[in-house]
């Protein structure tokens, strides 16, 4: 993802001496933007997409419009952002399942080429949970699981990153399960709470909920850190795991958007997330709040790229 960095650097010289494209920032946005989500309603996507159209809608006196644009775990929304007119008015709300989509299969753009980071604007750990009738705590799972190799059942995104989070998983606790495709984390958690799959490692909408209420059992959180919306759930570290698992939410525009469009973008961003009570709603829902430059984005998503790509060798995952 070098593709970024050049980018961006030479984005953001241009800004600083192109008075037309300062001219254009100013008067952005002059009709409603679309933030398309490249995923069903309900999920850690479409969490932070709602949220910000509300505040942009707030600062810019014309609502943004998010657009669901499901399909090919994400590949069918972000394509129509890369392939969008770069002036601003499309926009992609995304992870970073999606911006690893070119380890698993070919398509027919370069999310590297083809997109360019307008901020990361949060992270966040994931809930693994289970039935109660299934286990009780984590322990109690992996034996299960070891007792009953490839029995049980888990909600699974073939062919991104979740997958290769799962097999780090399954690889680290000693234990084998058989991975049933959903799409996405509405239908996963309804697996879950049927007894049609024993395990979904999810963002914390929804799922944090269920354990709260005692739906579900919360077996762990796989950050570093304890989760806020969920203290009395430990994460996998804390029980004796080598191991941790977390992603990025972000906003990303087509190549060749001007500098000071993505600029005003980042800094209105910033301004949404700076209020206490949209901090405050970010985090009852388990993320963690945050506003990295275009630049500390690019590396951010850099570096990850390349831990996928390294898992998907040590995996022998090909690109279908």
């Amino acid at each position: 993802m070098q593709g970024y960095m050049i980018r961006l650097a030479v984005g953001i010289v241009a800004a600083t001496v192109s008075l037309g494209a300062m001219a254009q920032a100013t008067d952005y946005p002059a009709k409603p933007v679309s933030v398309v989500v490249p995923g069903p309603p309900g999920g850690g996507i479409d969490f932070f997409a709602r949220i910000f159209a509300t505040e942009m809608g707030k600062r810019w006196k014309i609502a943004p419009i998010v657009d669901y644009r499901n399909g090919a775990a994400g590949l069918v929304g972000a394509e129509v952002v890369a392939k969008a007119k770069p002036d601003g008015y499309t926009l992609l709300m995304t992870s970073d399942q999606t911006m690893t989509q070119a380890i698993f299969r070919k398509i027919s753009f370069d999310p590297e080429r083809d997109l360019v980071p307008i901020a990361i604007v949060a992270s966040t750990a994931m809930v693994c949970v289970t039935h109660p009738d299934v286990a009780k705590n984590w322990a109690e799972f992996v034996a299960k699981a070891k007792a009953n190799p490839g029995a049980l059942n888990y909600v699974d995104y073939p062919q991104t990153t979740n997958a290769l989070n799962h097999l780090r998983l399954w690889k680290a606790a000693g234990i084998r399960m058989t991975s049933v495709p959903y799409n996405g984390q509405a239908p996963g958690l309804q697996a879950v709470l049927s007894g049609t799959a024993q395990l979904f490692c999810a963002t914390p909408v929804g799922s944090a909920e269920l354990a709260r209420t005692g739906k579900l059992v919360g077996l762990a959180t796989t950050g570093r850190e304890q989760m806020n919306a969920l203290p009395n759930v430990r994460t996998l570290r804390a029980q004796g795991l080598d191991y941790e698992w977390t992603l990025w939410f972000g906003m990303l525009a087509p190549t060749g958007t001007p500098a000071a469009i993505i600029a005003k973008v980042q800094a209105d961003l910033g301004d949404a997330l700076s209020k206490p009570d949209v901090q405050e709603g970010i985090r009852k829902f388990g993320f963690e709040p945050e506003l990295r430059t275009p630049v500390e984005s690019a590396a951010a998503m850099t570096a990850g790229a390349k831990v996928y790509r390294d898992l998907a060798r040590e995996f022998n995952v090909k690109q279908e």
